[in-house]
């Protein structure tokens, strides 16, 4: 899977209002922001190339300014038939296990994402919670 393809499962079945951020004037910034009943959070969208999860040094940059100011943000991950959401504050939490990467600025393993799995077929209503909802 691709992420165009990530990104039309989720404005299909994700509540609210979705805005897909195409951002040249602000490199890192994440793919979507979403708002659904007052709860806003930005989401970046990542298929996981085998076991590891791609990002470029200004996402992780970005996500850390933000949780600075205590925004909401999370990192939805697609493997295979599972989907994770990695909020912001773990993600960064879990930085020193971010290594450089060849390909791309640098990776995380997906064994040191500790969400919780939503396997298909995909509770569209735990994970609008789990994004909007978490504190």
């Amino acid at each position: 899977m691709r992420e165009a393809a990530l990104w039309k499962l989720v404005r299909a079945n994700l509540p609210g209002h979705l805005q897909r951020i195409e951002n040249l004037a602000s490199p890192g910034a994440p793919d979507v922001n979403a708002c659904y009943q007052g709860h806003e959070s930005w989401i970046e969208l990542k298929v996981a190339k085998g076991n590891y999860v791609f990002f470029r040094d200004a996402q992780i940059a970005w996500f850390a300014k933000r949780i600075k100011q205590q925004g909401k943000c999370c990192v939805l991950i697609r493997k295979d038939n599972v989907i994770r959401i990695v909020h912001g504050e773990d993600l960064i939490a879990r930085s020193e296990y971010i290594e450089p990467s060849r390909d791309k600025a640098c990776k995380l393993h997906l064994q040191y994402i500790l969400s919780a799995p939503y396997p298909k077929p995909f509770d569209w209503e735990a994970i609008a919670n789990d994004i909007y909802l978490r504190k």
